[in-house]
Formats: structure tokens, C-alpha cells, sequence
């Protein structure tokens, strides 16, 4: 049951990774945007599979939870990998997201 954890430094933002597998199967995965408020870390937004399926939380400032963006169809290794690709590359566009909201 290999359980790592790890950040990927974008300066004023991290990304915040956990993968869990069980015989080379990822069966939990959480992939958090958070960025710094000068006080602290604060989730942006984040990719997981917390009740029984794989999806995004997308959150607002204001609002708080707003939906979960699920996905049908794909497993928890290919939305653990869109994930991380889609932090990575649009961290800015979902901070702008999140303060809109």
C-alpha cells in the first residue's frame, strides 16, 4: 500500500499531491492548486476521488464549494494525470476563477 506525498513549487502557488496504490493500482489520489495569501496556503481548487468517484472541486472565494466537475468514463490514473498537467498549466487561470467567485 504505497502512500506518497510531494508539492511542485510554482512560486506563489503549490501544488499539493497524494497518490495511494494498492498492487500497482491507484485506488486515492488528491491533487490540490493552493495559493499563498500571505497569512497561508488556501486550496484553489483540487482533483481527488473522495466519495466513491473521481472529480474536481471547483471553488470560489466567496462561495465556497460551488460544484464538483466529475468524470465519467476514466479511470483514477488518467484524471490523476489530467489533473496534474491542468495545475500546472492553468494555476493562474484558476486563481482568477477563484476570486471572481
Amino acid at each position: 500500500m504505497p502512500l506518497k506525498s510531494w508539492r511542485v513549487d510554482l512560486g506563489e502557488f503549490q501544488i499539493g499531491v497524494t497518490r495511494h496504490t494498492e498492487k500497482g493500482v491507484l485506488v486515492d489520489f488528491r491533487v490540490a492548486l493552493l495559493a499563498w495569501t500571505g497569512s497561508g496556503w488556501e486550496c484553489i481548487t483540487r482533483y481527488d476521488c473522495a466519495h466513491g468517484f473521481a472529480h474536481r472541486d471547483v471553488i470560489g472565494e466567496r462561495g465556497g464549494l460551488l460544484y464538483k466537475q466529475r468524470f465519467s468514463g476514466f479511470s483514477n490514473e488518467q484524471i490523476f494525470d489530467y489533473g496534474l498537467r491542468d495545475l500546472q498549466k492553468n494555476y493562474e487561470a484558476h486563481l482568477r476563477f477563484f476570486r471572481a467567485n
